[in-house]
Formats: C-alpha cells, structure tokens, sequence
C-alpha cells in the first residue's frame, strides 16, 4: 500500500492506491484535515465503513441481478457500494501526471459485468480538489463510481458532525423501505419529510430522530438519495458550527447520497487514535440515483464520465 501526496500553498491531499481512498484534505491556514482515515492503513483493505471508491454500482442494487446473472449481496437482500469485493478494496495503479494531478488506474475484469478499464484523475488547483472518473469499455456495460470520503470540518475529530451547517440547491428526496430499496417515488419535501429539507442552510441535527417512519429507517440520521432538480447546480455547502471551515462541492452528476454514519457495528480507531462513533463524519455521494441499473430504461454504456470538485474554504 502506497500514499501519494498533492500539495500547493492552499491544501495538502494524501490519497492510497488501495481503493484511490483520499486519506487527507487539509486546509494549510489553520491545518485542518476534512476527511475521516483509518488510524491503522492495514483496516483499508477491508474497509468495513466505505471509506474509499465505491462502484462498479454505487449505492444500493435490488433485485440483485444483471442480464440474468445475480450479483453478490452484502446488505440483507441487497447489494450495497458493488458488494463484497467492491472497488474500494482494490488496488488501483498510480502515475504521477505533473505537478499538480495523478491518474490512478484499474481494468474490472472480476465483476459479472462486462470489462471495463476505469481512471480516476486528482488535481489541484489552488483551493480546490478535482476528481475525474472516465470509464471505456469494449461492450455495453454499466458503471456509477463515487468519492465516499466521510467529511468533518472540525480540527478536533472528537466533536462530530451533528451540528454542522449544510446547504443543498432544490432537490427532490428518493424515498426508500426499510431495507434502502428505492420505492419509485419521490418527495418534495414540503410536510412530512420537511426536515430532511436543506434548501435552506441549518445545522444537520434538525434532521434527526424526527419520529417519523422514514426516519426510523434511517437509524434516526440521514441516508438518503437527493436529486437535483433540473436547471440547479448540483453544489453543496458545509460549514462546521462555528464556521471557521466550509467545503463547497459541484459535481455534474444527478443526484447526491448524503449519509451521516448513523450505524457503528464495528469498533475501529480514526484520526489521531480515537475510536469511531455516531454521526463521527458526514458523506456526499455524488453520482446517478440509487438503483438506476433497474428503475432506468436503458442503463448500458460504453463510456462513463463523472467530475466532482471540492472547493476547500
């Protein structure tokens, strides 16, 4: 396992090879790393929390099947961040680009979908971290990667995320049941599930423990599927409480899965040797809304392309 580093007077980004997991976005003026990382780098091949990439299909697949063929569960029935041998545990080839950008490198010849060499490339320009995802493939096929890095914008990783500030662009919530399968419907967030609305900026905990059926479901957290709607840019603002540190993200890519680590089932040490916990970090998973490989007409491509970039503030 090898570490790679990026740096300019604004930031210092430290990603793996295993699982092109980003390990490091630290804004140099007051020295404040925004990501979770496993204190012990012999967790990331294993990664019980998805720390890394995920994909070939992110987010959750039922039935879990592709032309006829099933795919692996690892979720219940369901199969979760492209099951147990996901690409965030694999190893990934690093060429240094220039000064500024690496490329990291995998051809998915193992899953049961059709080969498919796939590049993620990391650059930096000032403030901001740009991650490229391309995939070629000979035959139609399908692919949906995302950055699943869980972010805390506090310089003490032992205060968590709950009462950070988010601001989302108009989104319409993908409902799901309660075991994460989208139902087909969506909701505009306007009576029953008004807190999970963050069209306008408010702390993440008014979210929580809202008594509500989908709440419940959600571990009283968020894990859930937002879609832009269209014509809206697809950012998003975070600030921690007293918002000394934010991150802008904008991405080209449909819909976002915001989850606030609202299940701790296995006990493992983060940041500077403290143990995980409850709503320790919060994701953004940019990518095409779960599921689409069967809620979508016609989900086959030979070339896959996604931009997402993180705007260190």
């Amino acid at each position: 396992m090898e570490e790679y580093v990026l740096e300019n007077e604004y930031l210092r980004v430290k990603f793996i090879d295993i699982g092109a997991t980003l390990i490091e976005l630290t804004k140099k003026q007051n020295e404040t790393n925004y990501v979770l990382h496993y204190q012990d780098k012999r967790n990331y091949p294993d990664d019980f929390y998805y720390f890394g990439t995920v994909g070939r299909i992110a987010g959750r697949v039922y039935p879990p099947v592709y032309k006829g063929r099933p795919l692996d569960t690892n979720e219940g029935r369901v199969q979760l961040h492209g099951g147990k041998a996901g690409l965030h545990k694999k190893h990934w080839f690093v060429r240094r680009i220039d000064a500024t950008s690496y490329c990291l490198e995998y051809v998915d010849t193992e899953s049961v979908y059709e080969p498919m060499y796939l590049k993620i490339i990391y650059s930096i320009e000032k403030n901001k971290l740009k991650v490229r995802y391309i995939g070629e493939a000979l035959s139609p096929t399908v692919c949906n990667l995302t950055n699943h890095a869980y972010f805390n914008l506090n310089k003490d990783k032992t205060l968590g995320i709950a009462k950070h500030w988010l601001k989302l662009p108009k989104t319409s919530l993908q409902l799901v049941d309660n075991e994460f399968i989208p139902t087909g419907k969506f909701d505009d967030m306007k009576d029953e599930q008004a807190k999970f609305d963050f069209s306008r900026p408010k702390q993440i905990n008014e979210a929580f423990e809202q008594g509500t059926e989908l709440s419940k479901f959600c571990a009283n957290g968020i894990d859930l599927a937002y879609v832009f709607d269209q014509g809206e840019p697809a950012e998003i603002f975070l600030a921690s409480e007293d918002r000394k540190n934010a991150l802008r993200i904008t991405s080209d890519q449909e819909a976002c899965v915001i989850y606030t680590l609202n299940k701790v089932e296995r006990m493992e040490k983060i940041n500077n040797g403290i143990w995980i916990y409850k709503h320790a970090g919060i994701t953004f998973e940019m990518q095409r809304r779960p599921n689409y490989l069967q809620q979508v007409k016609d989900p086959l491509t030979k070339k896959y392309r996604a931009t997402t970039v993180y705007e260190v503030l």
